[in-house]
């Protein structure tokens, strides 16, 4: 019952409703919302068993953390584990949502952090990374208490770079944009106007388009469609209809470009050179927030980085050009190009599809256009370091399980550890799969050909393989790395157990924020009264109930 609850996002009170056990034939007496609750502890319980088994013998594994507010008022946190199996199959875990009854210091993260990986067995040493935003406090909590290495949301920091490029020469746009937006949005008159114009016209049936603000691009789109219907909105303007005048109202700070001397008038070739530079960042930004592999980090911030160079063309834009020449100064001055993450580099070495990446015919940021080669060679050298690899300690058993449970839990495995048969249904939650990168936008992120450096000469054992598998050709760019792996991990195993710790690095912390909307959905009007604690379970199974088991039939589905 509790899996139905949680899928479909239901009030409890739905245990107090005689229709919801007639729906589920459950027959005999009903069983109210207070009676119920028990049994989902009972049921969160499983499911950690189930998460805590997936992570028993992971080598290494990296991790995002977020913290958030619900929509009653109450602040939590959030960690995502990510790791590669065997079969080289990304998976994610989320350990939750632990409410932060106190004050968000260090300190205190830093309790609440530990408490949450101890309770699923996972050590701090078996973290090789974990990604999070530039927030003083958690920064605080994973540098100096749990003294992990940390690695900066990549998204973050190219997002706040592009605002700080809207805010000086785009804003007065943006805001002009959002109010003709707006009134079509409140007005079905207007919208009624506009498929009439364009009907006349015989151009297509477009609206205006509003987007979400919770990323600097949102405003791309919105441009793009207002230069769709440019003529369109024009033509309604210009005419002499009295129900135009509110249109005409709206777009009379609209210059075309006679009018260049008016800086605070935008103007359609701003508009259309604006897209044009920005569509372009949002594409990398879009691909580095997806499930993107830490391999692909650097081919795409050096392609971004060498994609503003300013052209010399004469014809392009005065804008475009300056919007070029700011992107590249923000870039340098969010990144220290002298010293990236070295992860950076060892997962791009890993990847099969960018090992040879050499990028010093691009125009590069200096230092990076003279040291690359050197740069490489000493990366290669650090993973030449056999390193020593921790195997995750036991998971506890949830101290809430009777042991009577526990012993109908129990399997084969090592002493402290709990599994549940997998299940042969389809799963209720699947992990996402990862999107293919299309030729198309291989092309327009890396280009058509990728120049690669000389492999090293051959010496001893790990030394032999990584070399043998630089020297191997690359595989395309819109192949999966990870699929790669899976089917030549006997001819490198050394390197191919390199290759599941650090392409399971996290570069974005996107992963932990998407459960915010997860949590926002738990939290309704009908239940805004959940304690906190209720919260964490909940988001918890709704982000892994894939890994949910029935064992036994009718003895475990009777406790749910």
């Amino acid at each position: 019952m509790w899996a139905y609850v949680v899928a479909s996002d239901s009030s409890f009170s739905v245990f107090d409703l005689a229709e919801f056990w007639a729906l589920f034939s459950r027959g005999g007496e009903s069983i109210t919302t207070e009676g119920m609750l028990p049994s989902l502890r009972s049921l969160v319980a499983k499911v950690q068993r189930k998460v805590s088994t997936d992570l028993y013998g992971v080598e290494k594994i990296s991790a995002t953390v977020d913290g958030w507010t619900s929509k009653a008022g109450n602040g939590h946190t959030t960690l995502t584990l990510h790791w590669i199996d065997s079969e080289f199959t990304m998976q994610n875990a989320v350990l939750g949502a632990p409410p932060l009854e106190e004050s968000a210091t260090a300190a205190y993260l830093k309790t609440v952090l530990s408490k949450r990986m101890a309770d699923f067995g996972v050590s701090l040493d078996s973290i090789i990374a974990i990604c999070a935003d530039r927030g003083a406090n958690y920064q605080a909590t994973l540098r100096r208490e749990l003294r992990l290495p940390t690695m900066d949301c990549i998204c973050h920091l190219l997002d706040g770079a592009m605002k700080q490029v809207s805010e000086v020469y785009f804003a007065p746009m943006i805001a002009w944009a959002q109010t003709l937006v707006l009134h079509f949005k409140r007005s079905p008159t207007s919208k009624k106007l506009l498929r009439s114009m364009q009907q006349q016209r015989a151009s297509p049936t477009l609206g205006l388009k509003s987007a979400s603000q919770t990323r600097w691009a949102f405003f791309v789109p919105m441009f793009q469609r207002i230069l769709d219907v440019w003529e369109d909105m024009e033509a309604m303007a210009t005419s002499g209809n009295f129900a135009h005048n509110k249109i005409r109202r709206l777009w009379r700070n609209i210059g075309e470009d006679d009018h260049e001397d008016d800086n605070n008038t935008p103007k359609r070739s701003d508009m259309k050179a604006i897209v044009a530079v920005m569509d372009m960042v949002r594409l990398r930004i879009e691909v580095l927030q997806g499930t993107c592999c830490i391999g692909q980090v650097l081919p795409t911030l050096l392609c971004l980085y060498s994609s503003m160079k300013n052209p010399i063309d004469e014809d392009v834009p005065r804008l475009q050009k300056e919007l070029y020449r700011a992107i590249r100064e923000k870039l340098s001055q969010r990144f220290a190009w002298a010293d990236l993450p070295g992860a950076w580099y060892r997962g791009m070495i890993l990847d099969p599809r960018f090992k040879r990446f050499n990028p010093t015919a691009m125009d590069l940021p200096t230092p990076l256009d003279r040291q690359w080669p050197n740069i490489i060679r000493t990366q290669e050298q650090e993973l030449l370091k056999e390193p020593k690899f921790p195997t995750l300690a036991s998971p506890t058993s949830p101290a809430t399980l009777d042991e009577e449970e526990e012993n109908r839990n129990d399997c084969d495995l090592p002493e402290g550890h709990h599994a549940l048969p997998i299940p042969e249904d389809e799963a209720l939650f699947s992990t996402p799969t990862k999107k293919r990168m299309t030729s198309e936008l291989a092309r327009m992120l890396y280009g058509q050909t990728l120049p690669s450096l000389s492999p090293q000469q051959e010496t001893p054992p790990l030394e032999q393989q990584l070399n043998s598998y630089l020297a191997a050709p690359p595989i395309d760019v819109t192949h999966d790395p990870l699929s790669w792996w899976k089917s030549n991990a006997n001819r490198f195993p050394d390197v191919a157990r390199l290759a599941r710790a650090y392409l399971a690095i996290q570069v974005s912390a996107a992963a932990s924020e998407r459960v915010w909307s997860i949590a926002g959905n738990q939290v309704t009007k009908k239940r805004y009264s959940m304690s906190p604690a209720t919260l964490d379970d909940l988001v918890f199974l709704k982000c892994n109930l894939a890994r949910r088991t029935d064992e036994s039939g009718p003895e475990i589905r009777q406790e749910m």
